[in-house]
């Protein structure tokens, strides 16, 4: 039984669809089971709708450990309903719900077993994406300089701040960490134009370099000397 990724098919053939569903039942695709993998463009990647025929949001598979994680590679003129969708979908799952999923669709599970990692600055751009409200771009450098500009404070203090991390260039262990214990995160704050606050939980207060992903992981940067403020 898939313990993650959760999909209903129906049908046979060149009619036959898929639904597929985050663990939360959030809707990821919905269509004709042919429609939704590709690789015309050098990866295996999905076209997610989220439910909404209309859309194609293309995310890639890339491999840490034994998960998979949906990392956004998503058309420039789709970036903005992506956005406006993305806060609800959870983007790691098991590689052995792919596996499954595969076998369901009838293609070969060997496929997956050279998937892409994720780079340095693939991690640091998933990692701005745990912030709602940022530009609704895949650019990191616009992230980057977008957050520097609008970090208010974070609590609490110390070194390296979150400040110092993103200033520094940064090298990952290419490693999911389970932070589901986590006791205290740095909380940073960060001032949206409509003068509001949106509170990103950014790193781990006890181990600065571990940023946090979400809820549940995390990533380490390999220790160095960070950049000063």
């Amino acid at each position: 039984m898939n313990s993650n990724l959760k999909w209903k098919i129906d049908n046979q053939d060149y009619n036959e669809t898929i639904e597929l569903y985050s663990p939360s039942r959030k809707i990821l695709f919905k269509g004709y089971s042919d429609d939704l993998v590709t690789s015309v463009r050098g990866e295996i990647e999905l076209k997610l709708n989220y439910g909404i025929p209309k859309h194609i949001f293309h995310h890639s598979l890339r491999k840490i450990g034994d998960h998979v994680i949906l990392f956004p590679t998503v058309e420039s003129y789709e970036l903005q309903n992506f956005f406006e969708l993305r806060n609800t979908i959870n983007n790691f799952y098991l590689s052995l719900d792919f596996v499954n999923l595969w076998r369901q669709l009838r293609y070969d599970p060997s496929e997956l077993m050279n998937l892409r990692g994720l780079n340095d600055d693939d991690w640091t751009l998933f990692w701005f994406f745990q912030i709602l409200g940022g530009p609704e771009t895949l650019s990191l450098g616009i992230w980057k300089d977008w957050v520097i500009d609008k970090i208010v404070a974070e609590d609490p203090e110390g070194y390296p701040s979150v400040l110092d991390i993103i200033r520094s260039p940064l090298e990952f262990h290419s490693e999911l960490v389970n932070i589901s214990r986590l006791v205290k995160p740095v909380n940073v704050y960060i001032a949206h134009n409509n003068s509001s606050i949106f509170e990103w939980k950014a790193i781990d207060s006890y181990e600065r370099n571990l940023l946090l992903l979400n809820n549940k992981w995390g990533v380490r940067v390999k220790p160095k000397a960070f950049t000063l403020n």
